[in-house]
């Protein structure tokens, strides 16, 4: 075996080991009751506001869009607060009414919609809002 080949040979198991290990990386999408999307993953939070053009009205506006990096205990936080609204089933309904959250955890897949008012809603908003840049 040649040094080339040893290469290309270790770098086929590093790059098998980095992709095993982002397969095992839970994801979420939240979209809130405006339907502002947020995708959270370990390393950072994006925000996809709802632009006048796209809302029922015609008028609303979300914002601008950004992207943060999450430290470990941010991503940790917003993990567990939206697996508490996952697990919280008395919250949740069957289809997507005005002002209901939709949160998709992604590996595993599950998409559960969080009805209007729901107590986990207020705290997973006020956790994205304080990660918001100024």
């Amino acid at each position: 075996m040649t040094l080339k080949g040893s290469v290309n040979l270790l770098s086929g198991f590093v790059l098998l080991f980095i992709t095993g290990c982002m397969e095992n990386e839970v994801q979420y999408e939240y979209s809130d009751g405006s339907a502002n999307l947020y995708l959270i993953t370990p390393q950072s939070l994006q925000y996809f506001p709802v632009q006048p053009e796209e809302s029922s009205t015609g008028m609303y506006s979300g914002g601008t869009p950004y992207s943060v990096r999450l430290s470990a205990s941010d991503y940790k936080n917003l993990k567990n607060l939206l697996d508490l609204a996952l697990e919280d089933q008395a919250n949740h309904q069957s289809s997507r009414t005005k002002m209901s959250c939709l949160i998709v955890r992604m590996r595993p897949t599950d998409t559960t919609i969080i009805r209007p008012g729901a107590p986990a809603l207020s705290a997973i908003e006020a956790t994205l809002h304080k990660l918001k840049p100024e």
